[in-house]
């Protein structure tokens, strides 16, 4: 068994979030219609301790009141005891804001995708660019520069922050690219559900 220590924040203020109940789901498990585990929420701190077999490569569904409903994916699997530092949180009363920012319309029919990149060691990589083959021409991305979202910037800053808004609901695969050598750095899948955020993060796979 392995640990995973995940911490909700708030994504505009980046203060930590408590009582955000959330539960496991396998990763086919697209529903959620067989838990792995329930009844989990948040503390003061915003963490959420989840203990799951080695090899776990499922997801942790968010509900926090008043916030948009999320599902954070592991990527890699879980094969060690792992802390997540920041997993965003998008208040409704935020998502106004949010769009500004970004300078995008979110679709209510649409589902949207943050991604941390992280380099080989796990730190936050910069310079990375976010696409996907399911995206069309209202899929917009974006990354968070200095904590805020905009899609102006052309790739990842320090915070290695980043996602794509508007994809078509359903199975999406993601692909990282450095912006300074458009080299693939790695691809993944998850699934988005309209109006709802899915979390991942994306590390550099085996050339």
């Amino acid at each position: 068994m392995v640990t995973a220590t995940l911490t909700a924040i708030d994504i505009i203020t980046s203060q930590p979030v408590a009582d955000v109940p959330a539960r496991v789901c396998r990763k086919l498990d697209t529903t959620c219609a067989d838990p792995v585990l329930t009844d989990l929420v948040s503390d003061a701190m915003g963490q959420i301790i989840i203990t799951v077999p080695q090899g776990f490569d499922g997801y942790v569904e968010l509900s926090a009141v008043g916030a948009m409903r999320g599902s954070f994916f592991f990527y890699p699997p879980l094969t060690a005891d792992r802390e997540i530092r920041a997993i965003p949180i998008l208040q409704a009363r935020e998502l106004a804001t949010f769009a500004t920012l970004a300078g995008a319309n979110l679709m209510a029919e649409r589902g949207h995708l943050m991604v941390g990149a992280l380099t080989c060691l796990g730190q936050s990589a910069e310079g990375v660019t976010f696409s996907s083959a399911e995206g069309d021409d209202a899929t917009v991305a974006f990354y968070m520069i200095k904590g805020i979202p905009s899609t102006k910037q052309a790739a990842t800053d320090t915070s290695g922050w980043g996602g794509l808004v508007n994809l078509p609901p359903g199975s999406v695969t993601l692909t990282g690219t450095l912006a300074a050598t458009q080299q693939q750095v790695g691809t993944l899948s998850v699934f988005v559900r309209a109006g709802e955020l899915t979390y991942t993060t994306l590390v550099p796979a085996p050339q």
